[in-house]
């Protein structure tokens, strides 16, 4: 009963730590691969951790591009660790509410190609954030922090031998109420 994980100290499980064994998680349309260490749970703290976490194209840069064949950008995105603090367990089982305190971005690395040797696509794509609305749980967070973090953009020209190279190098950023 969820009652009982909000109302007293008693708790399913106190400590959780999952080993992925080097397991990956591949995308829906099977572009992407998804890794992490490890996932460490504490109810008691209301804490969630994910160590080195990955999202990687399973395909090298030229092969990705002409699988997609339209343009989209290709994504890569290297962690140290994501942290979750005040984690609310009973609202998650109530009421399908993933909420936090905080979140902690630490050390990521995120890096966007786009290849404009390829036609645009007929279709509008939906938005990053109406793609997080149709999720059946929702997220909600007091502060999130990216902490060193480092973001480029690599974009591919018809008419250059060279990428177009944008970057943003060691930043932090505070989001609130997210």
């Amino acid at each position: 009963d969820s009652t009982l994980l909000s109302d007293h100290p008693n708790y399913l499980f106190r400590d959780m730590r999952l080993d992925s064994h080097g397991k990956s998680i591949i995308s829906g349309d099977s572009m992407y691969v998804f890794r992490t260490r490890d996932i460490r749970v504490n109810l008691p703290q209301k804490r969630i951790s994910l160590d080195s976490i990955t999202v990687t194209p399973r395909y090298p840069r030229k092969l990705f591009f002409k699988k997609a064949r339209k343009q989209t950008d290709r994504v890569t995105v290297y962690g140290k660790s994501i942290d979750f603090h005040n984690f609310d367990f009973a609202t998650l089982l109530k009421k399908k509410v993933f909420h936090v305190g905080d979140v902690n971005l630490n050390n990521f690395n995120v890096l966007f190609e786009r290849d404009k040797h390829y036609p645009l696509s007929d279709s509008t794509q939906p938005m990053p954030i109406k793609m997080l609305r149709e999720i059946p749980y929702k997220f909600s967070a007091d502060t999130v922090k990216i902490n060193k973090g480092f973001v480029s953009y690599y974009e591919y020209e018809k008419k250059s031998l060279n990428p177009c190279i944008f970057f943003i190098d060691n930043f932090n950023i505070y989001f609130l109420n997210v």
